[in-house]
């Protein structure tokens, strides 16, 4: 059995992928704002590390906030041409000359919802950080700080398994 397989091919956005991509975009917009927000109104000192009870540990300047707003620009940015160029897609699978297509569909789908996670991820390390600075935040930092690693520990991984299933699954029915 060859257990060689072939390169993934560029499939056309459907529908979906498309609102995929626009959800990814506002995420990215909102990371801007929130960033732009929080450095407006930041003192000297933000906090940049934080334990699992949401306690600052190390402190430094508010130009962080404009940091990790480029840091998910370039990540978003990066993820967005891997869907144009699948090639750069690391999803653990092999795809079959009989299912190149729609397995490429998925392994771009599984990117773009990687994507808005991106978004979200980051979304919610400028409200732990910048929640610091006013005197009611939205959530405690503890919880934001269990959120965010649940977040990355458990959602990220499930929903690239649920994609390498499916791409697994494709042309054994």
């Amino acid at each position: 059995m060859n257990k060689k397989g072939v390169s993934p091919v560029r499939v056309a956005p459907t529908r979906f992928d498309r609102v995929l991509d626009l959800v990814g975009l506002c995420l990215l917009l909102f990371v801007w704002i929130a960033a732009i927000r929080f450095y407006t109104d930041a003192p000297e000192r933000v906090p940049l590390q934080f334990d699992m009870e949401g306690n600052p540990r190390s402190w430094g300047s508010p130009g962080a906030y404009l940091f990790l707003a480029g840091l998910t620009t370039f990540i978003m940015v990066v993820i967005w041409v891997s869907t144009l160029y699948p090639a750069l897609i690391n999803l653990p699978v092999i795809l079959k000359k009989e299912t190149v297509v729609a397995g490429s569909a998925l392994m771009a789908r599984c990117v773009r919802w990687m994507n808005i996670l991106c978004g979200i991820l980051m979304l919610m390390v400028l409200m732990v950080i910048g929640g610091f600075q006013y005197p009611e935040p939205i959530l405690a930092a503890g919880t934001m700080v269990r959120l965010i690693v649940s977040f990355v520990v458990l959602v990220m991984p499930a929903l690239t398994l649920y994609y390498r299933v499916k791409i697994n699954r494709l042309g054994k029915s």
